[in-house]
């Protein structure tokens, strides 16, 4: 386990303490086979079958996409410079300034682009250990301290080179903290696959019990079509004025905006209001119960945020808040919607305006399909709250692992825990 593979070793007191003395701060240049340097400047045409080239976007969380394009033997023995060795590490200039990934031994012989910097690691340095304190705050926070404040952050090769590292002497020492991170790094890629494989098995479930397809144990007759506008009163919100401290100050009541919904969950740090703003503003408290839906907002180009409220909070002005008209209803209809969020955006998205908004008439007339007794109903959404307390709590794990994975890399790639 990744805990286990940790022991403090007379760790300097202190956030800010030096390395430790065998610990040399070393400039990159000096422990690199050949100076930083970029790639393919212009590749012209790509080609179906030739030598894969490595942009800056393939790279993302210490990993390497592998759907890149192809350009001709001709055009990367023009970079020979750059044609990549295993072991070799490669950063994104741009895009995503300052990701790093370990070249593996099945890309050895493609080539990078010019939003790409190859570094080749001498026989001193360790390519996990130089990928690991690339990839981590104080290392970025390094490297890219020159670009902050313009208007577009990039790695400067120059930079880069002169870059100062804290390295272990001992080559065994880091190759042990590479390791003691590659091993949080396994159980992060095991349980983001774990909650994808989850997602899918709901997904699955949804498709089918949420249409009628399949029917749990006892369930019997026909389901009904009903349309959004029909299941209850659907109310909008405001924003009380923002220069009113005794609308905000000493709150009580949740206030909730576009930016707080995601796709079936709330944001935990809500803005609180006071009982003066909603009475005296446009606000508006919408009970336990009821479903919110964003209506007007610039993520609306990729879903449709939507939730179940499980308190009474109040909702501005780019919120539609359906309170349903039957009792125990609200959780089957947030499911409904969720599941069919392409749908209600491809038929009720209004676009053509400054921000994207859903048309609420014609979200009214979006139909789902509604079981014929409350006993089916909530059955089907105590089905589907399993998948998704399940969903939660793994998600919970991962960003706990997230989480220790960066107290690791503060802590071993500072020298101020050793391992031993």
């Amino acid at each position: 386990m990744v805990e286990g593979s940790i022991k403090a070793a007379s760790a300097p007191e202190g956030r800010n303490a030096s390395p430790p003395s065998d610990w040399t701060p070393t400039r990159l240049r000096d422990v690199l086979a050949q100076d930083a340097t970029y790639g393919i400047v212009k590749a012209g045409t790509f080609v179906r079958s030739g030598i894969p080239m490595l942009r800056g976007g393939d790279i993302k969380n210490g990993r390497i996409a592998r759907d890149m394009p192809h350009v001709s033997e001709a055009k990367s023995e023009e970079f020979k410079r750059t044609v990549l060795r295993d072991a070799d590490v490669v950063i994104a200039l741009v895009g995503y300034p300052g990701e790093c990934a370990v070249v593996p031994p099945d890309l050895a012989g493609a080539n990078i682009s010019r939003a790409v910097g190859l570094l080749r690691p001498s026989k001193v340095l360790s390519p996990d250990f130089l990928s690991c304190y690339l990839n981590s705050d104080s290392g970025r926070a390094e490297f890219l301290k020159p670009s902050a404040g313009s208007a577009q952050i990039v790695v400067n090769l120059k930079d880069l080179n002169n870059l100062t590292v804290p390295l272990p002497r001992d080559k065994a020492e880091q190759k042990a903290i590479a390791a003691a991170l590659s091993d949080a790094d396994a159980l992060i890629e095991g349980l983001e696959s774990l909650i994808a494989k989850k997602r899918a098995i709901k997904q699955g479930a949804m498709q089918e019990l949420l249409t009628g397809r399949r029917r749990l144990e006892g369930f019997e007759g026909e389901w009904q079509r009903v349309l959004l506008g029909e299941l209850g009163a659907w109310v909008g919100g405001g924003t009380p004025s923002m220069d009113r401290d005794d609308y905000w100050t000493n709150g009580t009541v949740p206030w909730v905006s576009s930016a707080d919904i995601r796709l079936g969950a709330l944001a935990n740090d809500l803005r609180l209001i006071t009982e003066r703003a909603v009475v005296e503003s446009s606000a508006r408290v919408v009970p336990k119960g009821s479903i919110g839906i964003v209506t007007r907002s610039g993520i609306l180009r990729r879903f449709l945020p939507v939730c179940l409220f499980d308190r009474p909070i109040a909702v501005n002005q780019d919120i539609k808040a359906l309170i349903p008209s039957r009792a125990g209803i609200g959780g089957f209809i947030a499911h409904s919607i969720i599941h069919q969020n392409d749908s209600i955006l491809a038929s009720c998205l209004k676009s053509g305006t400054t921000v994207e908004s859903i048309e609420l008439s014609w979200l009214k007339q979006f139909p789902i399909l509604v079981p014929p007794t409350e006993g089916e109903l909530n059955a089907v959404c105590s089905v589907l709250d399993d998948y998704d307390a399940e969903i939660d709590a793994l998600s919970a794990r991962l960003a706990k692992a997230r989480q220790i994975k960066q107290g690791m890399m503060q802590e071993l790639l500072t020298g101020r825990i050793r391992l031993v």
